[in-house]
């Protein structure tokens, strides 16, 4: 890790001037981002001030005007942040990707998670499945509720169903602390909490797959200092560190 690390920083050209950059983001680098900034920091003499949130949360951000410099949002919000002119579209570029998992402790057994009549499985021998609250902006709650009325889960199987609110990171560790047997969210805010593990994707019939983008915000005075930012997380060495974390690159 720590090699690694050391050639990131030989990919940051010394900067003639400091600058603050406002980065909002949705929660899918969560586990990893910390030490990514630490070392974009002390390479390039910026600094980055970071703003985590759901994503429609983020989306009602910045469409109400909210003050940032780069954005890191996914699928689900793109299309509203688009027709509201919040994005300077020569700036995007695809970062990652993430899909939807089931999180156990670390060591403790694995669900059948092959087919959908598997999942339903699982579910109904479960105690407690942890998901997201809807309310708190959450747009894999939204998927997963979105399942349970496509699959037709009856009475019996959304009643496992316990709501956590926040993001990804409160449904893994609702999982490690014993509130729920397993919990569904995606890949890599899995990852983000000790002593959570990955038992396995839902199936292709169950699955939605999440592009993250990253993007200039019409108006930042960061430009260039934005611009070098975006382009750090687009490195093969911090490319390895996304898929480390649960977040898949070209």
């Amino acid at each position: 890790m720590r090699a690694i690390l050391v050639v990131l920083a030989l990919l940051l050209p010394a900067q003639l001037q400091a600058a603050e950059i406002k980065v909002l983001a949705t929660g899918i680098f969560r586990g990893f981002f910390p030490q990514i900034i630490s070392q974009f920091e002390r390479s390039s003499g910026h600094k980055v001030v970071l703003t985590t949130t759901t994503p429609f949360a983020l989306k009602d951000r910045l469409l109400q005007g909210e003050d940032a410099d780069v954005v890191i949002a996914v699928t689900p919000i793109m299309k509203d942040i688009e027709q509201a002119g919040k994005i300077i579209q020569a700036s995007r570029a695809k970062v990652g990707e993430v899909y939807v998992a089931v999180a156990v402790r670390a060591g403790a057994p694995r669900p059948d998670l092959s087919t959908p009549d598997a999942v339903k499985r699982a579910i109904l021998s479960a105690k407690a499945v942890a998901i997201n609250d809807t309310k708190g902006g959450s747009n894999i709650a939204r998927f997963v509720m979105g399942l349970a009325d496509r699959f037709e889960f009856n009475a019996e199987l959304r009643s496992r169903f316990k709501l956590f609110p926040g993001g990804g990171d409160q449904v893994a560790r609702a999982v490690v602390n014993g509130d729920a047997d397993f919990g569904i969210t995606i890949s890599s805010e899995i990852l983000a909490v000790k002593g959570a593990e990955i038992a396995g994707r839902l199936p292709p019939e169950m699955q939605q797959v999440n592009i993250a983008y990253g993007f200039l915000v019409p108006g930042t005075k960061q430009e260039e200092a934005g611009a070098a930012f975006i382009k750090f997380l687009l490195s093969p060495d911090v490319k390895t560190l996304m898929k480390a974390n649960g977040i898949e690159t070209d």
